[in-house]
């Protein structure tokens, strides 16, 4: 079973799901493991909107995942903040945005550099106010 999630805006994804079945499983073993998986996916749907309605009206609050039973969700979660907080603590140690899937240009990349770093200073740095027409 393959599920992929397609954001379409701030607040609003589509859901896709494929199921392949072994050709070596029996009709009730398949249909024992497709109705489970239906149901557990209708039931986070429900949670998943549930959820968003809370977002949309600012009354969010994390809950605790099922220790046993969430296994993957909390190993995910916990990567994902471990990564955003050592990227967080990164940009603030050098004081600057770090963008790791930029590219660097081998030629003219002091210039490409240089000009960044106007266009940075003018837009949101210490020299908006200053230029601020």
């Amino acid at each position: 079973m393959v599920q992929k999630f397609l954001p379409s805006s701030a607040n609003s994804s589509k859901m896709a799901y494929e199921v392949y079945r072994n050709r070596n499983s029996s009709d009730a073993d398949f249909k024992l493991i497709s109705e489970m998986y239906a149901r557990v996916m209708g039931e986070d749907k429900v949670l998943c909107n549930n959820q968003q309605l809370n977002l949309d009206r600012n009354v969010f609050i994390n809950g605790q995942l099922h220790p046993k039973f969430e296994k993957a969700p909390i190993f995910f979660q916990s990567t994902v903040r471990e990564v955003i907080t050592e990227h967080f603590e990164r940009e603030k140690a050098e004081g600057r945005e770090i963008w790791p899937a930029k590219q660097k240009l081998a030629c003219n990349s002091k210039v490409s550099e240089k000009d960044e770093e106007i266009c940075a200073a003018i837009s949101c740095g210490a020299q908006s106010e200053v230029l601020a027409w």
